[in-house]
Parts: structure tokens; C-alpha cells; sequence
């Protein structure tokens, strides 16, 4: 990544959050509630049966209910965890089997069963902003562009609408979403 890539990313990722941190309890809240019904319709998460989804920081788009609902239409619900500079996927059966992990992020136990990849049907992704092409800035690491490299099924990103722009600076390696779901919009691509 060249010099102006890194900064132009760095630049983004700031504004992004800065977007984000501006919501009003309220405000997130609400939007919450409607990022939660637009991906609970969805159609590539209606007809899976395994699902990887994030466990949120606290200025994300909270996936906790999201999960309760899975846990209730009987999905299998893999999280990921961070293991030295990779994610690892764990199925999860309840809230009961998280601890707290690296960057203060509820993680699967070690006792929960590690899930491959390929076993997922689809994958539900955070991010500090996105753009109508599906590509997304996160916290820099490259965990999710690992996981989601060469796989065919849904990715689905999930962000306020404060968190959408024009163009999301990307290389080569950047893995864009299939979908990006904001309390105001469902993109497709």
C-alpha cells in the first residue's frame, strides 16, 4: 500500500468515527432496530443455516439482538476471535460461552467448537464506513479481507448511514461486500 493509499485510508477511518460517535443514544438505538429488521428479511441470511456474525464494540451496530434471533430460528451462529494475526471462527449456542478477548471484544471460549471457513453460509461484517461499491474501512488489521479472500457466499456489511461515502480508498486486497445494510438503505452489488 503506498503512502497516500495508508493516509487516505487513516483519513477516512477518522471521519468515519467520528460520524459514528456522533449518534445520539437515541439515535442508534432506532437505527439499531432497523439495521436489525432490514438484515433479519434479507435473503441470503433467511435461507442460511450457518452464520458468522461480529460481537460488537460499543459505537458498532449491535449484533446481540441479531444473535438472539438466530439462536431462536435454530442457526448455527459462528463468531470470529482474534488468535495472533488471524481470526478464528467458533460456534457459538449461547451468550454464555463468550469471555472477554483482545480489544475488550466478547470472544468465543476456547472449549467452543472451531468452524471452517468453508462452512459458512454467510458472513456479517462490521465496519467504520462503506461505500456503494461494498468496499469497507475497518480498524486496519486485514482480519476480515483474510477470512472473506476467495470465498463465493454473502458478505453483508452493517453501518449507520453516517457511516456510508462516495468512495472507499481499497487495494487489491480489500475484499468488498455482495451487501451493505445502513438504517436507511440495503445495497446490492
Amino acid at each position: 500500500m503506498t503512502r497516500e493509499q495508508h493516509s487516505a485510508k487513516s483519513e477516512v477511518r477518522r471521519r468515519g468515527l467520528e460520524a459514528r460517535r456522533a449518534l445520539s443514544t437515541d439515535e442508534k438505538i432506532m437505527a439499531d432496530r432497523s439495521i436489525a429488521e432490514r438484515l433479519l428479511g434479507c435473503a441470503e441470511v433467511v435461507a442460511a443455516q450457518t452464520i458468522c456474525i461480529y460481537l460488537p464494540l460499543p459505537e458498532e451496530v449491535d449484533t446481540k439482538p441479531i444473535i438472539e434471533e438466530f439462536f431462536r430460528l435454530k442457526k448455527t451462529v459462528v463468531v470470529p476471535k482474534v488468535s495472533g494475526d488471524r481470526l478464528e471462527l467458533h460456534a457459538i449456542s449461547s451468550f454464555n460461552n463468550l469471555q472477554k478477548g483482545t480489544f475488550g471484544v466478547l470472544e468465543p471460549s476456547d472449549s467452543c467448537p472451531l468452524i471452517g471457513i468453508p462452512e459458512v453460509d454467510v458472513f456479517i461484517v462490521p465496519g467504520i464506513a462503506f461505500d456503494t461499491q461494498g468496499f469497507r474501512i475497518g480498524w486496519g488489521k486485514g482480519y476480515y479481507d483474510t477470512v472473506l479472500a476467495g470465498i463465493t457466499v454473502p458478505r453483508i456489511g452493517l453501518a449507520y448511514d453516517v457511516q456510508l461515502i462516495a468512495h472507499v480508498p481499497h487495494t487489491s486486497y480489500d475484499v468488498p461486500m455482495t451487501v451493505v445494510i445502513t438504517d436507511k438503505h440495503i445495497i446490492e452489488r
